[in-house]
C-alpha cells in the first residue's frame, strides 16, 4: 500500500498552503483508491488501540533511563486493555439483555476507531480510554463470576 501514498514535496510552500496541499493530497488519495484507504486504515487500526504514547510523553519530559522499559509496559498495558475490551463483546452478546447495547458501544467505538486509526497515534484514543477501560474491566468481573460458578461459589454483585 505504500506505493499509493501521496508523495509530496512541501519545502517551498508557507504553512496554510502545505496545510491545503495535504488536505487536497488526502483527499484526491481517498476518492481514487477508497479500497486502498480503507487498507490503510485496518492496516493502523491495532497500533490505535495498543501504542501506549509514553515515548512521546518520556521525550516531552526530557527523558527517562528506562524508557524501552516503561513503554514496553505500556504497550502491554494498553494491548491487555484491548484484549479484555474485546472479549467483554464476546461475554456481553451471550446474556440476553447484553446484546443491544453493546452493538451500540462498538458502533461508536468503531466510529472514533475509524476516524482516528490513520493518526494511529494514543492521544487520537483519547475519547477511547474510559470506556475500553471500563469495558476491560467488566470482562474481569465477567470472568471472575464465571470462575466462581464453576466452583460453586455465588457471584459478588456490586
Amino acid at each position: 500500500i505504500e506505493a499509493y501514498y501521496p508523495k509530496l514535496s512541501l519545502e517551498n510552500y508557507n504553512r496554510p498552503e502545505k496545510a491545503a496541499a495535504y488536505l487536497q493530497a488526502g483527499k484526491d488519495f481517498i476518492l481514487s483508491r477508497p479500497v486502498s484507504y480503507l487498507e490503510f486504515i485496518l492496516l493502523e487500526l491495532p497500533a490505535l488501540f495498543t501504542d501506549s504514547g509514553y515515548t512521546i510523553i518520556a521525550e516531552g519530559a526530557g527523558g527517562f533511563a528506562n524508557l524501552n522499559f516503561v513503554n514496553t509496559l505500556g504497550n502491554i498495558f494498553w494491548t491487555i486493555v484491548a484484549i479484555l475490551a474485546a472479549l467483554n463483546f464476546a461475554l456481553r452478546l451471550r446474556t440476553t439483555n447484553g446484546a443491544m447495547p453493546m452493538i451500540y458501544i462498538a458502533l461508536i467505538l468503531l466510529a472514533i476507531a475509524v476516524v482516528a486509526s490513520p493518526f494511529g497515534a494514543a492521544r487520537y484514543r483519547i475519547a477511547l480510554n474510559p470506556v475500553l477501560l471500563l469495558l476491560a474491566l467488566d470482562s474481569c468481573m465477567l470472568i471472575f463470576a464465571n470462575i466462581g460458578k464453576r466452583h460453586g461459589q455465588e457471584p459478588i454483585h456490586a
